[in-house]
């Protein structure tokens, strides 16, 4: 099932500042999105902490992965985004609801391929499978 945005959410040993991050990302004002953690491999309490958050919210999927780096960890959650666009965050990041939301409006309205605000990441279109059948 597809949505307009997924929020890939890398996380290594974030016990204590994931729960901010994901409530953050739970207040967006949009009707179709989901948010994908990705737990690196943590040694500590990250991977209970998103599941109970996702037993919580039916938009949260968790992904446990082996311990291999942000850019692996991105890269699972990219594979498994169903949204038109992508949001990447770290688990120590607070997501301007409001702000991503906009970004959103911005870029479907114009047919933009990478909107970007000051002090806001950019949206990344979501990659077509083929391309990644070939990275």
């Amino acid at each position: 099932m597809g949505c307009l945005l997924s929020v890939v959410i890398a996380a290594y040993n974030a016990q204590r500042v994931l729960d901010t991050c994901l409530e953050s990302s739970a207040q967006l004002p949009l009707g179709s999105y989901e948010v994908i953690v990705v737990d690196d491999g943590s040694t500590d309490e990250t991977l209970a902490v998103a599941q109970q958050f996702a037993a919580r919210h039916a938009f949260t999927r968790v992904i446990h992965q082996e311990n291999g780096g942000v850019s692996c960890a991105r890269n699972n959650g990219m594979a498994a985004a169903e949204g038109d666009y992508l949001f990447f965050a770290d688990a120590d990041d607070w997501v301007e609801p409001d702000q991503l939301a906009a970004l959103v409006k911005a870029a479907a309205e114009n047919d933009a391929d990478i909107p970007r605000k000051r002090r806001c990441r950019a949206l990344v279109p979501a990659v077509s499978e083929r391309f990644l059948q070939h990275r």
